[in-house]
């Protein structure tokens, strides 16, 4: 399932979020454009769902150990 949307909370405009998209590569060797780690938690953070929670949590150790893209 692919989701599209056009204007999500702490995510800036198509442009920038485009520029930082990072590719990442599915077990059967697709590549696919993803949104930054940076502009995920951006949005989860502006979001502020209870079923975030446990993805902010993980996504700002990864930035605390240098290691979101």
């Amino acid at each position: 399932m692919v989701q599209f949307h056009l204007v999500m909370p702490g995510v800036p405009r198509f442009e920038e979020a485009e520029q930082g998209a990072v590719t990442r590569t599915l077990e059967d060797g697709t590549p696919v454009r993803c949104m930054s780690g940076r502009h995920l938690l951006a949005a989860k953070r502006a979001a502020n769902r209870s079923q975030d929670q446990s993805d902010i949590a993980f996504l700002e150790e990864l930035e605390r150990f240098g290691k979101l893209d």
